[in-house]
Formats: structure tokens, C-alpha cells, sequence
């Protein structure tokens, strides 16, 4: 049995992450982790966001991207937390 690992979120709380894991759910389906890590990592627009993906996301989740995006071991930890969710289902 495969233990998920943990990647620390800094500027997240539970809210904001259960936003984010919301957000890669839905994008799951049509999109690679490279590309949604893309989409926080470079630049994050949330009114372009909503415009391709019809994903309204709150301002607190803008904040924590924005700080996030500071730092980069903030980035990095943010991108690996991405890669975590396609990498645990369909492991044993």
C-alpha cells in the first residue's frame, strides 16, 4: 500500500487547499499535471482562468498562489504537490 506523501503548503489553509484539490480534479480530465502546474506557476490570472475553464476560485486562494509564487521552495513544493495527485491514484 502506497503512502500519499505530504508536501507542505505554506501560504494554503485547509480551505484553500481543498480548493486547490478541487481545482486539479476538474482538470484532470483534460489537462496534464505539467500543464496544471503551468497554470500557477506562470502567472496565475484568475479572470483568464475563468474565461478557459469556467473555475471561479476566491481571493484567498489568489493570496496564497501569489505568496506561493514568492518563494521558491514554496513553488516547487506547490508543483510537487500537483504531480502528488495524479501519481497516488492507480498506485499500489
Amino acid at each position: 500500500m502506497k503512502k500519499e506523501v505530504q508536501y507542505p503548503l505554506t501560504y494554503f489553509t485547509n480551505r484553500t487547499i481543498d480548493e486547490l484539490d478541487t481545482i486539479i480534479e476538474d482538470l484532470k480530465t483534460i489537462l496534464s499535471k505539467e500543464d496544471i502546474a503551468k497554470i500557477f506557476v506562470d502567472n496565475f490570472n484568475p479572470k483568464k482562468f475563468f474565461e478557459q475553464y469556467k473555475i471561479a476560485v476566491t481571493d484567498k486562494f489568489i493570496w496564497a498562489i501569489e505568496h506561493t509564487m514568492k518563494y521558491a521552495i514554496d513553488t516547487e513544493m506547490l508543483i510537487w504537490y500537483i504531480y502528488s495527485k495524479f501519481d497516488v491514484e492507480g498506485s499500489m
